[in-house]
C-alpha cells in the first residue's frame, strides 16, 4: 500500500484534470490537484486503486487511448475518495510522484508498465522451506521499492520496518523456538497477495505485517495499534481468496484443486472460524506485552480492518503500526535502537 505523508488540506476539494496516457516509458496517470495531499493506493494484477484524502472526483480521468477497461470512482469514508481503473492486463508501477507548483499547485504522476508476472515470480521465489521442525513465523516489512510507506522528518517506513523486522527475527530465532521467514529482505516492493504466498510456501502459522502509521496534519495520535480482519470482511475475504489465489495456495498444506469454488469456498469460511478467536487471542496478547514493558499504546490500541495481508484463513495474522511518524514522540521512539530493542523483545516474548 503507497502512502506519502503530505499536509493536508483543510477542507474537501474538487480533484482537477486527470488522464491516462500511453508513451514510450508506459502507462502515465496525471492528476491536477490544488494543493498536496495525503494519498495512497495498490496494484493488484491488472487492477489499479487510488485514493486521495480530502478530495472529491467530480469526473473520471481521460482515457483518450482506450487503456483501461473499467473505471470508477466512489466515495469510502468521510476522508477520503477511490479512484478504480482495471487495465485488462497485469500492470506493475514503476514510479510515483507527487510534484508542487510555484503557487501550491500540486500534481501526481503514477507511471506504470504493462505485465508484472515477472515480479510477482520473483517474489514467490523468495519463499524458503523451513530445515527444522520449529513454528514458523512470517514477518512482514510494510512498503518497500517504489512504495516508501509514510514519510516524515526524513524517515521512511519501509526502511524503518526492514530494520525492525530484522531485529525481531534475531529475537525469535534465539529463543530456539521458531523460524523466522521475511517476506522481503531488502528495499524492493512485493505484491500484497504475494506476501502471503510467500508465507504460506515457507509453512508459516503465524503472520504478522510491520507498519507505522502517520495522520494529516492538526490529528495527533501516538502508541502501537494492532489491526485484525474485522467480522464484516470475512465473507469478501473469503472470495478474495479463492478468486485470486491458485487452488494450492488458498489452505496451508491443502490442494483445493479439483474441488470447486463451492468446495474451497466452504472450506476456507470453516477455517476463517476457527482462526478467528486466535487471532483476537494474538492480538491481545502482543498488546498487553507492550503495557507490560512499559512501551507506548495507543488509547485504542485494538482494531479491526480489511487488510489484505490480513486475509489469510489458515493462520492468525495482525497488521501492527508500531507508532505514528506524525507523532515527534513516536518518531523518537522508532528511531532510537534501544527501544527497538525493548519493543522487539516485548512483541517475542
Amino acid at each position: 500500500m503507497l502512502f506519502l505523508a503530505w499536509p493536508s488540506l483543510a477542507e474537501t476539494v474538487v480533484i482537477g484534470d486527470a488522464a491516462f496516457r500511453e508513451g514510450e516509458e508506459g502507462i502515465t496517470l496525471t492528476v491536477s490537484l490544488p494543493g498536496a495531499t495525503p494519498w495512497r493506493g495498490s496494484i493488484e494484477g491488472a487492477e489499479l486503486i487510488l485514493e486521495l484524502q480530502d478530495m472529491v472526483w467530480k469526473d473520471l480521468p481521460a482515457d483518450p487511448d482506450g487503456l483501461v477497461s473499467n473505471l470508477r470512482t466512489e466515495r469510502r469514508s468521510v476522508d477520503w475518495s477511490r479512484l478504480t481503473a482495471e487495465f485488462g492486463v497485469p500492470v506493475r508501477l514503476i514510479s510515483a510522484e507527487m510534484a508542487t507548483g510555484e503557487i501550491g499547485q500540486a500534481t501526481l504522476t503514477l507511471l506504470l508498465e504493462k505485465d508484472g508476472s515477472v515480479f510477482r515470480n520473483a517474489a514467490v521465489n523468495q519463499s524458503v522451506t523451513p530445515e527444522s521442525s520449529r513454528t514458523v513465523i512470517a514477518i512482514d516489512p510494510g512498503h518497500g521499492g517504489f512504495d516508501p510507506g509514510a514519510e516524515a522528518h526524513g524517515l521512511r517506513e519501509a526502511d524503518l520496518m526492514l530494520g525492525f523486522s530484522r531485529l525481531l527475527k534475531e529475537e525469535l530465532e534465539a529463543t530456539g523456538q521458531f523460524d523466522v521467514h521475511l517476506t522481503r529482505e531488502a528495499d524492493v516492493f512485493v505484491p500484497l497477495e504475494d506476501r502471503m504466498t510467500s508465507a504460506r510456501s515457507a509453512g508459516a502459522e503465524l503472520f504478522l505485517s510491520l507498519h507505522a502509521d502517520t495522520l494529516g496534519v492538526g490529528k495527533g495520535a501516538s502508541g502501537l495499534t494492532i489491526y485484525r480482519l474485522s467480522d464484516d470482511a470475512l465473507a469478501s475475504a473469503a472470495d478474495r481468496l479463492t478468486e485470486r489465489h491458485k487452488a494450492n495456495d488458498i489452505l496451508g498444506n491443502v490442494d483445493l484443486t479439483g474441488t470447486g469454488d463451492d468446495v474451497a469456498l466452504a472450506l476456507v469460511t470453516m477455517s476463517q472460524r476457527r482462526t478467528g478467536p486466535r487471532t483476537a487471542h494474538l492480538s491481545a496478547t502482543l498488546i498487553d506485552a507492550f503495557r507490560a514493558a512499559d512501551l507506548a499504546v495507543n488509547s485504542r490500541p485494538e482494531r479491526q480492518g480489511a487488510f489484505a495481508v490480513l486475509t489469510a484463513a489458515d493462520m492468525p495474522s495482525v497488521l501492527i503500526e508500531l507508532g505514528f511518524l506524525s507523532s515527534a514522540e513516536d518518531r523518537s521512539r522508532l528511531e532510537s535502537e534501544d527501544w527497538q530493542i525493548e519493543a522487539a523483545r516485548a512483541l517475542s516474548e
